[in-house]
């Protein structure tokens, strides 16, 4: 037990010094998602700062070095910046949504307006700063039952804890609207950021259940183990999948075209039509109709035609016809395996789902299909009894 008591101290100096490392590699790496890694790496600092400060403390209680007692009781060089993060605590929860954001909507910038989501950060360091200027060691003395003061500090506690929650429920919600647009998200990003929520969220629930249940310094070991954990699988990650970091990956979301790179869509608004788009098709099936054209759908959806083809053609990697007729021949297989229905031939059930003619009914299937209509007819003749 005092071996695994001894190696915790250096697990956790060893994850904040690769948070600092891995923070100056985000900021210098090329990428073409620069404000994400710049958050992220802002995240990775005040993580390391947390680890590094805690670790102090819990060796200085766990084990007798002189060096440490000194600085403590004349300098409070390492103890009182602890009050000080109860201001910068409050910059997880923006920090943390607007590298999601970034992440998500890749053209997604920071402004002024954004500064707001700050003011709690800077109030709740101007409660701290004066304890900062003026608290001597007798206030530090971290086994001390009866502190004063502490009901503030404890206000200040779950007000973070109720600001970062409040934070990952946002986040939670716009990742989900992007993943029900595309409902079969492959890029790493994703992959990643649902690993970044995940833990993010991990750390702030057991830092709940530490300060609910624990009183010792040493019980917050658990928090920040798991934060060094985050801070090593990052590093891992970033070196297993660069592109997560350096933005080089293909994604799914966002392709880069020449053809229009003068759009004025932005990805935010491409996401709206793209979501509008695939409830039409679904609710009012437009692609029954033989004559539809990329003009009268954009109409009928009331957005420009030109963006509409640009979302098509960048967020689903298809030209319109490739987009409609994978509606089409998913209406066909529909009819076909409708026992009501056995009495159309092949022509009457592509004529009835919006193609003009048998050959193209027949290619199209057999693209998105692997065969032609009548050997789907002929593999699925029980279903239709």
């Amino acid at each position: 037990m005092k071996a695994i008591v001894d190696i915790i101290p250096l697990i956790l100096l060893l994850g904040a010094i690769q948070g600092f490392i891995l923070a100056i590699v985000l900021l210098t790496i090329k990428s073409s998602n620069h404000q994400a890694n710049r958050i992220l790496a802002i995240i990775l600092i005040l993580f390391s700062i947390n680890i590094f400060l805690h670790t102090v403390v819990h060796i200085e209680h766990t084990f007798s070095i002189p060096l440490l007692s000194r600085l403590k009781n004349n300098l409070h060089f390492f103890f009182k910046p602890l009050l000080i993060f109860y201001g910068l605590a409050f910059l997880f929860g923006p920090l943390f949504y607007f590298y999601c954001k970034s992440i998500i909507f890749t053209d997604f910038g920071l402004k002024r307006k954004h500064l707001v989501h700050f003011l709690p950060s800077i109030i709740s360091l101007s409660i701290v700063v004066p304890f900062f200027l003026v608290l001597g060691p007798e206030y530090l003395d971290l086994n001390k039952e009866a502190r004063n003061f502490d009901s503030i500090f404890s206000i200040l506690s779950w007000l973070i804890f109720i600001q970062a929650f409040s934070y990952i429920i946002a986040v939670i919600i716009m990742f989900y609207k992007q993943t029900r647009i595309y409902r079969n998200p492959i890029k790493p990003t994703y992959k990643w950021l649902v690993f970044f929520m995940i833990c993010f969220a991990l750390i702030w629930v057991m830092a709940i259940f530490m300060e609910i249940n624990a009183s010792k310094v040493e019980s917050w070991n658990y928090v920040w183990l798991l934060a060094s954990f985050f801070i090593y699988i990052t590093g891992y990650m970033g070196l297993k999948q660069p592109q997560i970091f350096t933005g080089k990956a293909d994604l799914l979301s966002v392709k880069s075209s020449k053809k229009y790179e003068r759009s004025s869509l932005t990805e935010e608004n491409a996401i709206l039509y793209l979501n509008k788009l695939q409830q039409l098709m679904d609710k009012d099936k437009p692609y029954l109709q033989a004559d539809l054209t990329l003009p009268k759908l954009a109409e009928n959806m009331s957005i420009p035609y030109h963006h509409l083809s640009q979302i098509i053609n960048e967020n689903l990697g298809k030209n319109f016809f490739e987009f409609v007729n994978g509606y089409r021949v998913k209406a066909a297989m529909s009819e076909m395996n409708n026992p009501t229905k056995k009495h159309l031939n092949i022509a009457a059930i592509g004529m009835e789902v919006g193609f003009n003619s048998i050959s193209s009914f027949n290619a199209a299937f057999k693209k998105y299909s692997g065969m032609t209509p009548s050997q789907f007819l002929e593999s699925n003749k029980g279903d239709r009894k």
